[in-house]
């Protein structure tokens, strides 16, 4: 018969009660890198909607049923929707939602893109646009289940979550689980873990004070198109104050149960400094956010990667700024090349890689899923030219950085569609074997 020590026996009595205070929940709210929650300064604002190049008859309705859902479950944010076929700008200080026929530059595999502006101060919003890729998908209203297509309302629900201030939820059967099957239309029905979100986003809106409509600037003026790059490494870069994160009450499903088990075992070694630092780890997991994904997109896979890329290099980031690009904000990330897998580069060489979103004076874009690089870190980047500028390939799936011999990259902010999301982390000689047949040169 085992027996414990009468400090152990406590602390294992305490094990139901830790339990408990694990959330069985896994909601989260969307917030920007400096901490604050993305939301607007307002009860009530208004959405314009053009459906008129969705291709599926019907389609505005179902954003309209989708905002209705929100709003049926107790939604803090009343959105006013109108239909009007004239395209809105982007930084016109309209919210709208769209399908884009033509002049697609976000990449085949992005379904649907949400951009928000926000003042990066105070982290409100003032302008936030859904955008719908109707160039490489299909899109239908029927709910039939159809797998060649994406149901609107399914897809629309889960987007509209995000645009009120939700983030993604670890619950599966929620409408903000991070996963979307094509033809899927069960995330049309709130589930008890999106209404508990709900609840946090009303407390978080109380805390920010936001009880009545505040005006929202529209003055989005480029007033440096010149700005200087940055050069300090370590500066603290526009990447690392824009982008998704997320704070709520749940992590991922099963994390209660594991940790209570670490503990367990570690109490049975009557080690104290072992149980000490159980607990700190304990403290340290269960106040750990999850992340939020806004951006919906399916995966590529490594070989796609390397046929796709019409670059493919590995460097270091040394240079780095964000500029207005008509009525968008893009930053510029400068890497020098260390060797060049794919591609007309050679060691030493400067290319410049182009983001969506950035930081410009005090006001911010934020897109999720896009690469986020940081002035100094090594990466790997498979890359291509659109809209007259390298980007990505797959958005931050074609973005690796190298720490020893691994390569890591951040998913955390991607909606995946029709499959499972790719894996996160690989070692450097993995993504170098799988270029080096096709390498056209390399820096030495």
């Amino acid at each position: 018969m085992l027996l414990l020590s009468r400090r152990v026996l406590s602390l294992v009595c305490v094990l139901p009660l830790l339990a408990s205070a694990v959330p069985a929940h896994g909601f989260a709210l969307r917030v920007g890198k400096t901490g604050k929650v993305l939301v607007f300064n307002a009860r009530s604002v208004k959405l314009t909607v053009d459906a008129s190049k969705a291709g599926a008859p019907g389609a505005a309705d179902a954003v309209r049923a989708a905002f209705a859902s929100w709003s049926a479950a107790g939604s803090p944010l009343r959105v006013d929707i109108r239909e009007d076929d004239a395209p809105g700008v982007r930084g016109d200080g309209r919210n709208d939602v769209a399908w884009v026929t033509d002049n697609w530059e976000h990449g085949s595999d992005v379904v649907a893109i949400t951009l928000t502006l926000f003042k990066a101060s105070s982290g409100f919003v003032s302008e936030s646009d859904i955008i719908f890729n109707a160039v490489d998908h299909r899109f239908s209203t029927a709910g039939d289940g159809d797998t060649s297509r994406y149901d609107v309302q399914n897809v629309a629900v889960h987007e509209a979550g995000h645009f009120i201030g939700l983030g993604h939820s670890e619950v599966g059967p929620s409408t903000m689980f991070a996963t979307t099957p094509p033809g899927e239309v069960a995330k049309r029905d709130l589930d008890a873990d999106d209404r508990e979100a709900l609840v946090a986003l009303i407390e978080e809106l109380g805390r920010r004070g936001v009880n009545t409509p505040q005006p929202v600037s529209k003055d989005i003026t480029d007033p440096d198109p010149e700005e200087p790059l940055i050069e300090r490494v370590g500066d603290g870069s526009l990447a690392t104050r824009i982008g998704c994160s997320a704070v709520g009450r749940g992590g991922e499903n099963g994390l209660g149960a594991t940790l209570l088990v670490l503990l367990a075992l570690l109490l049975l070694t009557r080690r104290r400094v072992r149980v000490v630092a159980a607990l700190s780890l304990l403290a340290a997991l269960l106040a750990a956010p999850s992340v939020a994904r806004a951006t919906v997109v399916r995966a590529v896979t490594l070989r796609a990667l390397a046929t796709r890329a019409t670059l493919v290099v590995e460097g270091r980031v040394v240079a780095q700024r964000s500029r207005y690009r008509g009525h968008l904000i893009v930053t510029e990330s400068v890497i020098e090349t260390r060797r060049c897998h794919k591609g007309t580069c050679s060691r030493g060489a400067r290319v410049t890689l182009t983001t969506l979103g950035g930081v410009v004076g005090d006001v911010g874009m934020h897109v999720s899923g896009v690469a986020q690089l940081r002035v100094g870190e090594r990466v790997f980047v498979f890359a291509t030219r659109r809209a007259g500028a390298l980007r990505t390939v797959g958005l931050a799936q074609g973005l690796f950085r190298l720490q020893g011999e691994l390569a890591r990259r951040d998913l955390t902010q991607l909606h995946f569609v029709g499959g499972s999301p790719p894996a996160a982390t690989l070692q450097i000689a993995t993504l170098r074997a799988l270029v080096a047949p096709s390498a056209a040169s390399r820096g030495r």
